[in-house]
């Protein structure tokens, strides 16, 4: 079994046991949503804004201003993190 395979398991096995449900744009998906632990920052300096973030996998398209709900609460992807290893971590805002 190849490297790409044995991570394609992994992270379907990952999601299926620890993910939660979300939609994106109205389309189903499932990923680990984070909660703010602590305050975001500016080139170093606190703004005070405390951010939510949802990892998924990144073969799912995403774009910046994008709508996720998650537990009905509704976010606008504000930014888009891929760490290399598969996953995008998607920084939220709570929309109004």
């Amino acid at each position: 079994m190849g490297f790409a395979a044995l991570k394609t398991i992994v992270n379907t096995q990952v999601f299926q046991h620890l993910g939660e449900d979300a939609t994106l744009n109205g389309a189903p998906v499932r990923g680990i949503f984070l909660t703010p632990g602590e305050p975001s920052s500016f080139s170093g300096y606190p703004t005070g804004l405390q951010q939510a973030a949802f990892v998924l996998d990144s073969s799912i398209g995403v774009v910046l201003d994008d709508i996720l709900v998650y537990c009905g609460a509704t976010y606008r992807v504000v930014n888009i993190e891929p760490d290399g290893a598969g996953f995008n971590k998607l920084t939220l805002r709570l929309s109004a």
